[in-house]
């Protein structure tokens, strides 16, 4: 049991490592001519989220996890599982 369970933790920390880092690539911080923010309140993110599977050698989609997210009036984005 000891080894399924490090098994599953060390799975979920790749998991949001991968997650993060596809985040911050898609959505680096974008800065207008007056030098605000172009993503603001209400704006409207489609986010995909992938696996890589080593075994097969190729990407999955986990559309569970994924979707369009609006920006919130507090400029939050809020994520299925990640959260805020």
């Amino acid at each position: 049991m000891g080894a399924l369970k490090s098994a599953l933790a060390a799975w979920i920390r790749n998991l949001f490592s991968g997650f993060m880092a596809v985040l911050c690539v898609a959505l680096p911080p974008v800065q207008g001519h007056s030098g605000e923010s172009l993503i603001v309140p209400n704006t409207k993110l489609r986010v995909s989220v992938i696996q890589w599977m080593p075994t097969k050698g190729v990407f999955e989609p986990w559309s569970a996890l994924g979707g369009e997210f609006m920006v919130a009036e507090d400029g939050q984005v809020r994520l299925p599982v990640v959260g805020p």
